[in-house]
């Protein structure tokens, strides 16, 4: 019964250990981790609860491993033990150092703290210790032991409650209480003893083996453990700095008596955990625990407690005696009341007696004394603040040095303050005989202000100064008392800075009262546009504005100059009502029927001159916010006046003299409407009838200003700057000695002395200066010029004089020669005037006309003549004629079609012809004529009349119109593959060239078929013949049988048909011949239905199979024509992109011809500059070399011949700028075409598989061409672009005539309207372009989905044998592990008959526990490599994977034999077939091996979630390694274009390799994107992680193997009477 019950006790230990924790948990029921709730009211509190033995250090006494010694585990049988181990501090691995004992606990791999063995004589009466030192005071819950060995039979657990304490029991645990301790079993402990250590005999059996657990509770069975704060002994019992196990006694089985060495190195102490329970002791007044500066830990005291423990109160907090905080009573300790006057105190336990409070105030403050520092000291007063202050009455104005009650001396006439230190109001200097009156200006201080009681200064106004404020400031004027300023600042528009009052001026009102309308009153809403407002008989308003916005903005009256209303008062009535206005009843105020009042500092709204200012309505005055009852309202309009932004006085004045609005806000609350009246604006007037204004001014006299405000510029003085208005400053008039006068706004003189100019800087037309500056400023400054007519004139640098505005036509220093292209004589009687030559020479051009004669020299439009009037001999038309198409022009007859090449007629121009030709140039033959280039007129066509359409013919090779069908140059003849010339044409044959020998037929439209084919069209296969495609294929011998038999069928019934007609025909028979012909006609009509089954049956058949092969027939028919189609559209495709470049290239070499024809023309235009210069030099030389004219006049011409050649020239190169950009036109125009030529096939090749190895290869070919094509449009563009900037930019020379400018100017219209159109097609071009794209990543998606074997195998063709040889190999490792498994699995099998077997034969087991263990360890290990298999073969993607890693190692090699790789493909295909039947062999059996493996890791191991992730992160690992092999196969991909483009180079073309090397750079960094280097780093650490997760399961497996053989070892140990076997504690 006894065993039982220990059985049973030991299977609740952790129950009771659950009912101690929550019974200390009611204790502490409320928040443990806060010192004060909510409300700031203090509470106990706990620091956390924490393990205290975690990682602190834990001194034993015994530690096996010094030196290095054996133990062996025990196995609960005598002399048998399953294993021996080392143990040695030296060895990491092999360690089992205290250490272990507080470490972190692991699952995985357990560690332990172990003695010496009982070999070593640790055993009874040698003791263990086990020390571990908290470096505090922690209240101990619950000390929990972890055995790795059976637990003692004799422990103890001993406490040290501070740090010189002795050593007290805890808890004896033993079998044998009494005789080891002294004490006796399970004892109870007693109200009167509860730090009573018991004894118990619980856990001390041998049992468990290893795990078994002890935890003590330092509470339970204690008596007051539910009272524990009302316990102080239980808080004593639980309080500890260490703890120390005393390890008496080992657990044996008995079998040590005989002293077997091996027996013995299995019994010793292994502790794996040793944990503490418990908080840290700081008596409820701290919620945690913190170390130190100095390294100490200590608790964080709360409750004005202070002390390691916060055993005690803190400073000053000492009123009340330190208690332990409970959970009725916080103890919280409270501070000393010293009044605030001492920061120290001490606790007097008397005072405490006598008071209740015991906390003795020291070192009083502030004059203070008493226990609460309560008393002032003598010669001191309490003040309102409740301080003790001194009197420290002033020795020269008090009378005396003391003070009343309330601190105030006693004080001489004029002195006043508490300490008699300071003068009273309006008293200024302190002195024996005490202080003296204030002298203050009434109308310059500041009302109700006093002066200084020191210095006896006022306090002045704004604008006032001097020690008694009796003076205006520089700059005002003015002084009075009713303004609140002082005085009135001058404002002078800036330009004085002193005034006085004017006279003459009377005060005046602006006024709006509103008696018969709004009198031009007008609203603004928040947006300042105008709102109109509402007339009420005799007020106005405004509807309310929700956002608080609307004004009433005042007319022009108000506005404009109001400067003479500075410092004066705007007036206005102002009220709000509800909207409705009717529901206000008198004295209702406006918040009462609608909403909040707000006011806004921009109630008022001042602007002018640029500057803006507003103000609050309630700012002056303290005026009240706006209701329902009328209120007046006085704005005084003055800087200082609570206007924002504060101006100067000088800015608000200048924007009251030219003001632009005045508004008054009209919305003060929501739903009221604001109502205004009695407007009124104070100004002046001139000598008016109203009182006189004293605040008009008269500014005192400036230099250069005039006028009373000093606004007017004096005589001699303009403004600066000039026209800078009223506020710029006068300066004196700069004319240079000139004038005196100058207009006074723009500073413009009125020059004298025969000058000019703004400044008279200028001397007048028809005056020069002479250079005497002595002459300078005075009247003899300029002189008259030598020149005709009084024109301008100019000293030149060597002191002659040149005329410099010669009359029109008149050249020469003086003015004495005609200019080129006038004629005359102007020293004669002959002035010169203009060439005339009738608008035919070139105005530009030099010697047009003699400068005497006015002979015409160079006529141009072809004409000739003294005049320019006549045309060229070979011209027509008009040579005077403001129509340039009515000009004389060539007469251009046609060699070849005309007599003579320069004669026409002078009127139309028509050329003399040769026969059959017509036009004005004999350029054409007449209508049924042809060949001009004969030279002797056009021949007749001779058109065939029944084959020829129109009769005409070419004029180059006389070709015939021809109807359709017809061919021959006289259309005389039909067409090849056409029969049957009519006057419709000829039919075409149509012969169907799969049954037809030729495509030609005959006359009568038949074709000549081929044998087993007929119809007109060949289009038929005779009977027993069948596939027209191949020419109608005579049917198999069968079919020719059932040929016959229809044969015969035919011809049976022919005869039946041939007897039934010609039975009228046959003369009469007998009755009885009647009958037999019946009987006859009766069997053959059964043999005729006989027959005709069997033909029905035979025609059914042959009909369905010829059904079948129709339909083959049918299907190979549109295969072969869609791949004839898609062949034949790839190679147009093809061709169209070759032309397409070669125009491109084409139109590049036109941009380099044009751009050296344009170099050309501009050296030519260089030269044509420098030829004009040299003639001009030639032309002045000629003045004075009149016997060198001829020479000159011919050079002129030579020169001009030139100029026309080059202006030719250049209009060739701007037509060949147009010409190329037309033909780049046209190259982008095809490019374009092409390319939407390739999408429609693109897009008819992805509707069908079949055609996805041609839209491969026209993928390809579009991503070769599409970037060519695109950059050669791109350049085409820019080319073109630059072309037209040139061409635009061409200076013609001077020399070119208005036809040529207007015919280059065409041409670069014509080619700035070809811009829009190219840069359209551009567009159009790109948008394709864009489409195009999207098309091949469709037919690329659709190849990825057709072949996708066949990429991967083309990718990895050249490893495929390796990866072979690999598959193979894994395959052989995968039966040598599937059969080493299933050894393995029987050994295991074997294992518990062999211990079960007999006693004598777990001997044996146990000997060869080595050979045991090291089959365990080749079976983990097989197991690895056999997990490591699965994880290599559990898909293909896996092994594509390390395919991807290998082909990119070799991506180099790969793409140096690129080429070797292409011309092998074909073959390496058919292998990868090969290789790919035996890769699905290979996955078929590692399937087989996969299946045998999972049976085996059933049988080994249970932790299959372990296997599952590792197969989870294979499958992730080969999912990675896919995409990362699709990237580099897309790289691989791109770099055989690469290739295929440098392979096809012929010639060295820089840009290309320039454009190669930055795809190849760009692939390069597609390499980096991907991060192939980073994959396969990644897949290293997986499978290195893998390993080791492999490794500790493999770990795990052998620990739980050791476990369960223990745990049977264990089994068959235990008694058979013990009735709970299930009791052994777990670990």
């Amino acid at each position: 019964m006894a065993k039982r019950k220990h059985c049973m006790r030991s299977r609740h230990i952790f129950s009771a250990l659950v009912v101690v924790l929550s019974s200390f948990n009611a204790i502490c029921s409320a928040r443990m981790d806060q010192c004060y709730l909510r409300d700031h009211k203090s509470q106990r509190c706990l620091p956390p609860f924490v393990n205290v033995a975690f990682g602190k250090t834990v001194v034993a006494t015994n530690t096996c491993g010094t030196p290095a010694e054996e133990y062996c585990l025990q196995t609960g049988v005598t002399g048998v033990t399953t294993s021996c181990h080392v143990c040695d501090n030296g060895d990491p691995s092999e360690s089992h150092d205290p250490s272990f004992l507080t470490d972190e606990t692991s699952d995985d791999l357990e560690t332990w703290w172990q003695s010496s063995t009982m070999l070593e004589d640790v055993q009874y009466p040698n003791v263990v210790n086990l020390t571990l030192d908290l470096n505090k005071a922690f209240d101990i819950t619950y000390v929990k032991l972890k055995f790795h060995t059976s637990r003692p039979e004799s422990f103890a657990i001993y406490r040290k409650k501070c740090e010189e304490c002795d050593w007290q029991p805890f808890q004896y645990y033993s079998g044998s209480c009494f005789t080891t301790y002294g004490i006796d079993n399970r004892e109870i402990v007693t109200v009167e003893n509860e730090q009573k250590a018991l004894c118990t005999d619980e856990f001390s059996d041998i049992s468990p083996l290893t795990g078994g657990n002890v935890a003590f509770s330092t509470l339970e069975s204690r008596p007051s453990a539910y009272n524990f704060d009302r316990s102080p002994v239980l808080q004593d019992w639980v309080k500890a700095v260490a703890i120390r196990i005393s390890l008496n006694r080992i657990n044996t089985f008995g079998d040590e008596v005989f002293r077997d060495p091996k027996v013995l190195k299995s019994y010793y102490y292994a502790i794996s955990d040793f944990n503490v329970g418990g908080r840290c002791s700081c008596n409820g007044h701290a919620s945690e625990c913190y170390l130190s500066a100095t390294n100490i830990l200590q608790c964080r005291c709360e409750h004005n407690t202070a002390g390691r423990d916060c055993e005690r109160c803190a400073d000053f907090y000492n009123d009340r005696p330190w208690s332990r905080s409970t959970g009725e009573n916080p103890g919280e300790c409270q501070a000393c009341d010293c009044n605030g006057m001492s920061d120290t105190c001490y606790f007097d336990a008397e005072l405490y007696r006598q008071t209740g409070h015991g906390g003795h105030c020291t070192n009083c403050r502030d004059n203070t004394d008493g226990p609460h520092c309560e008393f002032c000291l003598p010669y001191h007063y309490r003040d309102s603040a409740n301080r003790c202050m001194s009197c420290e009455c002033n020795s020269i104005g008090a009378n005396s040095q003391q003070c009343n009650e309330d601190g105030q001396c006693t004080c001489k006439p004029g002195v006043g303050g508490p300490r008699c230190d300071q003068c009273l109001s309006g008293y200024y200097g302190l002195s024996e005989a005490g202080c003296f009156p204030c002298a203050c200006s009434a109308e310059g201080s500041v009302e109700g202000s006093v002066c200084d009681a020191e210095t006896g200064n006022c306090v002045c106004k704004l604008n006032v100064e001097g020690r008694n404020c009796d003076k205006c400031k520089l700059g005002t004027m003015n002084l009075q008392a009713s303004n609140p300023y002082g005085c009135t600042s001058c404002f002078c528009y800036g330009h004085s800075a002193s005034c006085e009052v004017a006279e003459g001026f009377t005060v005046a009102y602006v006024l709006s009262e509103f008696n018969t309308d709004s009198d031009g009153w007008q609203g603004l809403d928040r947006y300042q546009d105008p709102e109109a407002v509402s007339y009420t008989g005799d007020a106005i308003s405004m509807a309310p504005d929700n956002f608080y916005m609307s004004y009433f903005n005042a007319p022009d009256k108000f506005i404009g100059m109001q400067r003479f209303s500075y410092n004066q008062f705007l007036e206005f009535d102002l009220w709000t009502r509800p909207k409705s206005g009717d529901d206000l009843g008198s004295g209702l105020v406006a918040s009462d029927a609608g909403g909040p009042i707000i006011p806004a500092r921009d109630d008022l709204v001042l602007e002018g001159g640029g500057i803006r200012v507003v103000a609050s309505i309630t700012d002056q005055v303290y005026h009240p916010l706006p209701n329902g009852d009328r209120q007046v309202y006085r704005v005084r309009l003055h800087e200082a006046a609570g206007f924002y932004p504060r101006v100067s006085a000088f800015e608000f004045q200048k924007m009251l003299n030219n003001l632009t609005r005045i508004s008054i806000r009209s919305t003060y609350g929501e739903e009221l409407a604001g109502y205004l009246d009695n407007v009124q604006l104070a100004t002046v007037e001139r000598d008016g009838a109203g009182p006189r204004a004293d605040w008009v001014e008269q500014c005192d006299p400036i230099p250069g200003h005039i006028g009373q405000f000093a606004d007017q510029c004096a005589p001699g003085y303009t403004r600066d700057p000039p026209n800078g208005g009223l506020f710029a400053p006068c300066v004196p008039c700069n004319c240079n000695g000139h004038s005196d006068t100058c207009d006074p706004d723009t500073g413009i003189c009125e020059c004298e002395h025969n000058t000019m100019g703004d400044h008279c800087e200028l001397c007048a037309d028809g005056y020069y200066f002479n250079g005497d500056e002595s002459r300078r400023g005075t009247p003899q400054e300029c002189q008259p010029c030598p020149c005709p007519e009084n024109s301008a004139c100019a000293l030149l640098n060597d002191g002659s004089i040149v005329c410099t505005n010669c009359p029109p036509g008149h050249a020469g220093q003086q003015c004495e020669i005609c200019m080129d292209g006038w004629f005359g004589r102007p020293r004669g009687d002959a002035p010169c005037q203009k060439c005339m030559c009738n608008g035919n020479i070139d105005a530009n051009a030099i010697m047009n006309c003699n400068r005497t004669t006015g002979e015409c020299l160079k006529c141009i439009h072809n004409t000739t003549g003294f005049y320019c009037d006549q045309c060229l001999p070979g011209y027509f038309g008009k040579a005077v004629t403001n129509n340039p198409a009515e000009r004389c022009r060539l007469c251009d007859c046609n060699s070849m079609g005309s007599r003579h090449l320069t004669a026409c007629s002078q009127g139309g121009g028509q050329c003399d012809c040769l026969p059959n030709v017509e036009g004005r140039q004999c350029d054409q033959c007449r209508k049924g004529f042809w060949n001009l280039e004969s030279g002797e007129g056009c021949e007749a066509c001779n058109c065939n009349q029944l084959g020829s359409s129109t009769g005409e013919c070419d004029e180059g090779s006389g070709q015939c119109d021809c109807l359709p069908g017809v061919g021959g140059q006289r259309c005389d003849r039909c067409l090849p593959n056409y029969y049957g010339l009519s006057r419709d044409g000829c039919t075409e044959c149509e012969c169907n060239p799969d049954g037809s020998e030729t495509l030609q037929c005959g006359g009568d439209g038949q074709c000549k078929c081929k044998d087993g084919v007929f119809g007109v069209k060949c289009d038929k296969c005779q009977e027993n013949y069948f596939d027209l495609a191949n020419g109608c294929v005579e049917c198999p011998a069968c079919y020719g049988l059932v040929q016959d038999a229809v044969a015969t069928h035919r011809n049976e019934l022919a005869r039946l048909e041939d007897l039934t007609d010609n039975i009228g025909d046959q003369p009469s028979m007998d009755t009885q011949g009647n009958q037999d012909f019946l009987d006859s006609l009766s069997d053959l009509n059964k043999t005729v239905h006989e027959l005709y089954d069997e033909a029905m049956k035979n025609q059914d058949q042959q009909e369905r199979l010829a059904d079948q092969v129709d339909q083959v027939q049918l299907q190979l028919d549109e295969l072969l024509i869609k791949l004839t189609d898609v062949v034949n559209k790839v190679e147009e495709c093809a061709a169209s992109v070759q032309k397409a470049e070669e125009k491109n290239a084409a139109s590049m070499d036109d941009t380099e011809n044009i751009r050296d024809s344009l170099a050309t023309a501009q050296a030519k235009l260089d030269q044509a500059m420098d030829d004009l210069i040299q003639a001009r030099m030639i032309a002045d030389d000629s003045l004075s070399k009149e016997d060198n004219m001829s020479r000159i006049a011919q050079e002129a011409e030579t020169l001009a011949n030139r100029h026309q050649m080059m202006a030719e020239e250049i209009t060739d190169t701007a037509q060949n700028a147009y010409d190329t950009s037309r033909r780049a036109q046209e190259s982008i125009q095809d490019a374009i075409d092409v390319l939407e030529n390739l999408m429609y096939t693109l897009d008819d090749m992805v509707e069908s598989e079949t055609k996805i190895p041609a839209a491969r290869k026209l993928r390809e070919d579009l991503l070769n061409q599409s970037s060519v094509v695109r950059n050669n449009a791109e350049t085409a563009k820019n080319e073109s672009t630059d072309l037209f900037n040139a061409a635009g930019k061409l200076n013609v020379p001077s020399v070119d005539t208005e036809d040529m400018n207007t015919r280059a100017q065409n041409i670069i219209n014509e080619a700035d309207e070809l811009m829009p159109r190219i840069e359209q097609m551009e567009t159009e071009y790109k948008d394709n372009y864009k489409d195009l794209e999207a098309d091949v990543d469709k037919a690329k998606q659709s190849l990825d989905l057709v072949i996708p074997a066949q990429q991967t195998t083309d990718i990895l063709m050249a490893q495929v044998d390796a990866a072979k040889a690999r598959g193979l190999e894994v395959v052989r490792m995968a039966n040598e592990t599937y059969n080493a498994v299933l050894a393995t699995k029987s050994t295991f099998e074997g294992f518990d008959e062999q211990i079960n077997a007999s006693r004598e034969e777990a001997e044996q087991a146990m000997a060869n526990a080595d050979a045991i263990e090291d089959k365990i360890t080749q079976a983990n290990e097989m197991t690895e490599q056999t997990r490591n298999a699965l994880g290599t073969a559990r898909s293909v993607a896996t092994q594509a994977s390390g395919r991807a890693m290998q082909a990119l190692d070799n991506a180099e090699e790969i793409q140096d034999n690129a080429g070797r790789i292409l011309t092998d493909a074909e073959r390496s295909h058919e292998k990868a077939n090969e290789i790919s039947s035996d890769v699905s062999n290979l996955e078929d059996d590692l399937e087989k091996t996969e299946n045998a493996l999972n049976n085996a890791e059933d049988a080994v191991a249970s932790e299959t979630a372990a296997v599952e992730e590792v197969i989870a992160s294979a499958t992730s690992a080969s999912n990675k390694a896919a995409a990362t092999k699709t990237k580099v196969n897309n790289i691989l991909e791109q770099l055989q274009l690469l290739l295929d483009r440098i392979n096809s180079m012929v010639d060295v073309d820089e840009d290309e390799i320039a454009g190669l090397e930055q795809q190849l750079e760009v692939l390069q960094n597609q390499v980096e994107e991907a991060g192939v280097g980073d994959t396969i780093s990644t897949l290293e650490a997986g499978v290195a992680k893998q390993q080791e997760i492999l490794r500790k399961y493999d770990a795990s497996i052998a620990i739980i193997e050791k476990d369960i053989e223990n745990l049977r070892q264990i089994e068959g140990a235990i008694p058979d009477k013990c009735s709970i076997k299930k009791g052994v504690e777990l670990p």
